[in-house]
């Protein structure tokens, strides 16, 4: 009976202490002299700068060194792979991540005291940590980690002048509190950024906004090596910076947001690691420095580096015994800003014959002459100088133009490299088996179907591709007529986004006649690259107009004409012919105003990229032959 009198009484204690006190908040009771903070993030300065504020001005009037990206010569190893060293360097930001809250738009636009600086949103679900402390007393009072995106409430003291502290490592990560909250200190890490803000409140009313807008407190170090130009993938690398002093860690202090006490990373060797899961050939490493005045100038060096080719092969690009070294720079470096250094591989291809098949000249239908071949002889697009974009020694090329002819080439010694067969020629039955083995045995084709060139040349296009795919069941059909234009297929790839442009999403242009389709395709054999609807037109077809063979060095177009074109480099004015395009350099460029009106699309309205298709094709052809090709 006494422990229940005892109980009532306490109860009854607490209820009228409740009572007087108000309503209780998350942090404790809210009464008369309690107001609420509202915390959230404004963002993220694009580059921070500690100098003092007539400094400031003064750097402001002043014209500041500008950096553009740096091209070191190419050179050769002992291998005989090509290599570049690229230096860039950009301020830091804070991703592409646009802000869902007006109202922090606003505020920040509205408060912001540091005048015309450009901001990054901070992403959303990103951690940081605040710390308060009075002002008058320089007492802690209280801490909290909070997320980017999310409102946080705080309850003050009505009327107090508080100071704030917030940092951040930019990531999803909790922040830790300091060892110390009365002399707060953390060491600046290394693999991470670091975000930083303070400033005073005063909360003399409820919902006092808070806006917090981070500044950088470190420098990034990004490093890349990237094998794509030897289409290989990178094994091994063993790699180090040539002095730990680049990357400096420090202690920083929280009440003043500055670093002292710097020392030097305990090692100076890279760990690369993928920039993409899926893909082998560009590794990435980064740091983070408080000293970014070491930064001016960077080297580093690669004491091992092995490689794996399509085909499976490994090659040791770099040995202990002949280690490569590469400088990057001179940088501009600031807290705040990045420098960047990328190094590039390239394998120089061996030369390749190319046959090219075709009756007709003038039209550059099997770009054996016109605009199509300046493309493949230009060295600057398929060569052996330092600026060509697929490095190899250069084509020999050899016409077939007239009928009977190819079939010497298939049974020569040494045989073509590449063959690529347009309109106009009537392949006989001997012909149409030499080139089926020819594909088998790592030939590669190139082969565009017409039906410009009569019925005997379509069956025997469609007699070849059911012998190489040991299928009856492939059947030709044709749709639309010059001037349809028919969207490519979002596959990244080399053909869709190779070193000639990313044409993924785009269209190319049939020429003048009717367009081939193939049906009855073993799905799994092949990647499609285009269907049989076209955009400007409302007939709705089945079938593919552009396929490759999946394991066979076959590359297929619905249309003879895909490289037309009667100048030598350039546009050739037409809606409904000669889509293929290059500029005054015989580089690939789309044909614009292309295209017959229909399904809402007027005439001439389209763009075309049959002559980037065609660049594309070729750079995976000589891939192919360079790898798994029949020589």
């Amino acid at each position: 009976m006494k422990v229940f009198v005892s109980f009532l009484l306490i109860f009854s204690s607490l209820f009228s202490l409740l009572s007087c006190s108000g309503k209780l908040g998350e942090d404790g009771p809210i009464d008369a002299n309690t107001v609420r903070l509202t915390v959230e993030v404004g963002g993220i300065e694009d580059l921070a700068i500690d100098v003092p504020a007539a400094k400031m001005q003064r750097l402001a009037t002043t014209s500041q060194p500008s950096f553009e990206k740096r091209e070191a010569p190419i050179r050769s190893l002992s291998s005989g792979i090509l290599v570049q060293a690229v230096s860039d360097e950009k301020n830091l930001a804070a991703g592409a991540v646009t802000s869902r809250n007006q109202k922090v738009d606003r505020v920040v636009s509205m408060q912001s005291n540091r005048g015309n600086t450009a901001r990054q949103v901070m992403a959303e679900g990103m951690k940081y940590r605040i710390l308060l402390y009075e002002k008058a007393s320089g007492t802690f009072y209280r801490s909290y980690v909070a997320t980017a995106g999310t409102k946080l409430e705080i309850d003050v003291v009505k009327s107090q002048e508080y100071n704030w502290i917030a940092y951040s490592y930019n990531n999803t990560k909790d922040v830790p509190l300091p060892a110390s909250t009365a002399s707060p200190t953390i060491n600046t890490p290394t693999d991470t950024e670091l975000l930083y803000a303070s400033g005073s409140v005063t909360a003399a009313q409820q919902q006092v906004p808070l806006l917090i807008t981070f500044a950088h407190k470190l420098a990034k170090i990004s490093l890349s090596l990237n094998t794509e130009g030897m289409y290989a993938d990178i094994v091994h690398v063993r790699a180090a910076l040539e002095t730990a002093d680049y990357v400096r860690s420090g202690t920083f202090d929280l009440r003043t947001g500055l670093t002292g006490n710097l020392v030097s990373l305990s090692t100076s060797e890279i760990d690369f690691q993928d920039a993409d899961p899926s893909s082998k050939n560009l590794k990435v490493a980064t740091f983070y420095t408080a000293d970014p005045d070491k930064l001016r100038a960077i080297t580093i060096q690669i004491s091992s580096l092995s490689v794996k080719y399509p085909n499976g092969t490994t090659e040791d690009v770099v040995t202990d015994a002949a280690p490569m070294r590469s400088s990057f720079g001179p940088y501009n470096p600031a807290i705040g800003k990045e420098a960047i250094a990328n190094l590039n591989l390239w394998k120089v291809l061996k030369t390749k014959k190319m046959v090219h098949v075709g009756r007709v000249a003038g039209f550059g239908y099997s770009a054996s002459d016109m605009a199509s071949y300046n493309m493949l002889a230009n060295s600057r697009n398929f060569g052996n100088l330092s600026s060509s974009l697929v490095k190899m020694q250069p084509f020999t090329h050899v016409t077939v133009n007239a009928d009977g002819r190819l079939l010497s080439q298939l049974n020569a010694a040494v045989k073509p490299d590449i063959i690529l067969m347009a309109v106009y020629y009537n392949m006989s039955r001997a012909e149409i088996e030499a080139l089926a083995d020819y594909t088998r045995a790592g030939g590669v084709v190139l082969l565009f179907t017409d039906n410009a060139g009569g019925i005997p040349e379509q069956n025997a296009h469609l007699d070849y591709l059911k012998n190489v795919f040991n299928t009856t069941s492939i059947q030709r059909g044709s749709v639309g007529g010059g001037g349809y234009v028919f969207p490519l297929a979002n596959h990244d790839d080399i053909i869709l986004n190779g070193p000639f442009g990313d044409i993924r999403s785009r269209a190319w242009g049939e020429d003048a006649s009717l367009t081939t389709i193939l049906e009855g395709l073993p799905a799994s054999d092949v990647t499609i690259y285009s269907g049989a609807s076209a955009v400007n037109s409302t007939t709705a077809r089945t079938g593919a107009t552009m396929f490759k063979h999946n394991s066979l060095n076959l590359f297929w177009i619905g249309d003879g004409g895909f490289l037309s074109n009667t100048s030598a480099r350039g546009n050739v004015p037409s809606l409904i012919a000669f889509p293929f395009a290059t500029d005054q350099n015989d580089f690939p460029v789309k044909k614009s105003s292309y295209g017959v009106g229909g399904n809402g699309h007027a005439a001439g309205s389209l763009s075309v990229y049959n002559s980037v298709v065609f660049a594309n094709a070729m750079a995976w052809a000589v891939m192919r032959a360079e790898f798994f090709g029949i020589n």
